[in-house]
């Protein structure tokens, strides 16, 4: 089920011409309810995706962490999720024009005061909720698939963890790897590390014959995990030296 939103701050591109037609013709196609559909602009879901990571950032970005929304807010992080595995987000990553064209336009016609838009650059953007809010949005989680979210969606758990991965895919967008690649070398090592919490750093050398310097750092990234019924769950991955 689709719906149609309007504003008059939004940018209508990218978009594609679709035709469309009522629910109840798609429910009864009777000829009791014949109609001919017609088309409209319909704004491209890579564009949808990226604007739904910002707004996210925005919002746990307030200064005052109780001011910070939680009501129907959970359908963002099942839509970025969908849109994960359907493709969109690899399409919205490689969009790189379209990524710092929606930075300028939400500084230059939704500026929110306390956002640095400098932050919405890949390797800074945060939309993992916090984790003093989890309870708040499974809650509401619960409520958005009573009321807006169909089929057989993903567990609360599962959703944030799709986040988290999601997450670290934008922050590792221009250095160039893959987050798994980095998560595989980074789960070695941090199995031989105890505690429930646990972060180890990664290191690529531009020449591994060489020691590792100054000099033959071709990437250095913190991996952060926690420990689960003795299983590592990924956390977040921070670049400390890109390429």
């Amino acid at each position: 089920m689709s719906h149609i939103e309007v504003s008059v701050r939004s940018l209508k591109t990218p978009f594609t011409v679709r035709p469309i037609q009522s629910i109840l013709w798609e429910a009864f196609p009777n000829v009791a309810y014949a109609e001919t559909p017609f088309e409209v602009m319909i704004v491209e879901p890579r564009k949808t995706f990226l604007e739904k990571a910002f707004l996210l950032h925005e919002e746990f970005g307030k200064p005052d962490k109780s001011k910070i929304r939680y009501a129907r807010m959970s359908r963002h992080f099942y839509d970025m999720v969908m849109n994960m595995d359907a493709g969109v987000g690899a399409d919205a990553l490689a969009d790189h024009e379209l990524y710092n064209h929606l930075i300028v336009h939400r500084q230059g016609y939704s500026r929110i005061p306390w956002v640095d838009y400098q932050t919405l650059q890949h390797e800074t953007l945060t939309f993992v909720p916090p984790v003093e809010m989890l309870e708040q949005y499974r809650n509401d989680y619960a409520a958005m698939q009573e009321a807006m979210i169909y089929g057989d969606p993903p567990g609360f758990d599962e959703l944030i963890e799709k986040m988290k991965q999601l997450q670290g895919r934008f922050r590792l967008k221009k250095e160039g790897r893959q987050l798994e690649d980095i998560l595989a070398i980074a789960n070695v090592q941090a199995e031989k590390i105890a505690g429930d919490i646990v972060s180890t750093v990664v290191v690529y050398m531009a020449d591994p014959a060489l020691p590792e310097g100054p000099a033959n750092n071709n990437g250095k990234y913190e991996v952060h995990f926690k420990r689960q019924s003795g299983k590592l769950i990924f956390e977040h991955i921070t670049i400390i030296a890109g390429n």
